[in-house]
């Protein structure tokens, strides 16, 4: 079944400190469907070598052919683009909506 909102529990300090270790985000699914992110979006992708893994990134830039550039706030905790490349648009799951 598919949900629009999906509810995830932030793990790890790569975003600190705009979003703590146990903070909850609500991600929209459809926030992309007819728009494309854009720099500065906080997004949750689908890790690239590890796709069960959900990361929550900032797009840093959009490149082309539906590329993206994500990184985390704190660049010495943070697994993103620095270390695994560009993203293409389809591993972005979504944009935060809110966080609790």
């Amino acid at each position: 079944m598919f949900f629009p909102l999906n509810k995830f529990k932030v793990v790890g300090h790569s975003m600190e400190p705009a979003f703590k270790e146990g903070n909850r985000i609500l991600v929209n699914r459809l926030a992309y469907l007819f728009s494309r992110p854009k720099p500065n979006d906080i997004v949750a992708i689908k890790h690239p070598r590890e796709r069960d893994k959900i990361l929550l990134k900032i797009i840093k830039m959009s490149l082309p052919k539906n590329q993206y550039f994500v990184v985390g706030i704190n660049p010495s905790d943070s697994c993103d683009s620095r270390n695994f490349g560009s993203i293409s648009k389809d591993l972005i799951f979504g944009k935060v909506w809110f966080s609790y």
